[in-house]
């Protein structure tokens, strides 16, 4: 057989079996026992590709092994993947584009929805108070037609959370300095500078890519333009807002409330303040995992793999430049 791919985190019985078993046919499919650098350094050794999800993949890693060939992510973003030093070495690094975008814009408006209708709260009270805490709950309870939704970053998840947004009849502004304004009506949406957006906008959630440019790009200073009464939902990662901002700014009801799937140490400690604000809904950083999604994304990425072993070039190349090295 010969060949090896390590996955960095234990693979999903349900829904990965069929896929990866086109993997097993060819090479040697194993978990690594821990996802610490230690570990990952050791074990990637002999392994000719690695599928990574969360597992932070460092140049000591991926110049342990002298074998490597292709790193997969099990998502869009790579930011926890070394793309340099991967490229230095000759390793193509791949993604799966889009393929999880219908299940992140999903979870997004059901967010949206959960604060709008202050479901979370509603469902926890009713069971530990009974039915007298419904007067109580429902004068916070707003309806979306009319409201103005802003998007950060308009791309493929960003294009469907706004035509979700049009049938609740709300208007859509978007940030996104890499869409035309053609492109963005097209979808109905209006392109605006980020400090319009987030003084005009009832509810702001973000997807675009963690990058330089974009972390910290919700801030303490630009987090005072939203509205009192306006909302925060990040289903992109936790960087681009400023955790400590966001909380003092919920303190002090500054904004009304925020939804959060992502966060800016994950996983998350069970004592982060956060946690315990009655005016924040968290999840897990779940947005893009649901049945359907995780089997498009293990099919493509075993894809991916298996013409990289067979000489060809991956569908779904992330560092393009790695075509150009030596």
């Amino acid at each position: 057989m010969g060949k090896k791919v390590l996955l960095t985190e234990p693979y999903v019985e349900i829904t990965d079996t069929e896929p990866l078993s086109k993997l097993k046919e060819v090479a040697e499919v194993c978990v690594a026992s821990s996802s610490s650098e230690k570990e990952l350094a050791k074990e990637i050794r002999n392994a000719n590709g690695l599928i990574v999800r969360m597992a932070k993949i460092n140049r000591t890693i991926i110049e342990s092994s002298k074998v490597l060939q292709i790193i997969s992510r099990t998502g869009v973003g790579v930011d926890n993947i070394d793309l340099d030093a991967a490229t230095e070495k000759g390793v193509y690094v791949c993604n799966v584009p889009a393929l999880n975008a219908e299940s992140v814009a999903e979870h997004a408006f059901g967010l949206l929805l959960s604060l709008a209708k202050n479901l979370l709260e509603a469902d926890k009270r009713l069971r530990a108070e009974g039915w007298r805490i419904r007067d109580k709950l429902w004068p916070r309870n707003i309806e979306l037609s009319k409201k103005v939704l802003g998007i950060v970053g308009l791309g493929a998840i960003g294009s469907r959370v706004a035509i979700r947004a049009h049938a609740f009849e709300m208007k859509v502004l978007a940030y996104d300095p890499y869409i035309s304004v053609e492109k963005a009506e097209k979808t109905g949406v209006k392109l605006v500078d980020l400090n319009t957006l987030l003084k005009e906008s009832d509810f702001v959630t973000i997807h675009c890519l963690l990058s330089e440019e974009t972390r910290n790009l919700i801030n303490q200073k630009n987090i005072q333009l939203m509205k009192k009464a306006a909302f925060l939902i990040n289903c992109a990662r936790g960087p681009i807002v400023n955790e400590n901002t966001l909380i003092d700014a919920l303190k002090k009801r500054r904004i009304a409330g925020a939804a959060l799937d992502v966060f800016d140490k994950e996983p998350i400690n069970i004592d982060n303040t956060l946690l315990n604000m009655r005016n924040v809904i968290v999840t897990p950083h779940v947005a893009g995992m649901t049945y359907e999604a995780r089997v498009r994304t293990i099919e493509t990425l075993v894809d991916d793999i298996l013409r990289t072993f067979k000489g060809q070039i991956p569908k779904n190349l992330v560092n393009k430049s790695v075509l150009n090295s030596d």
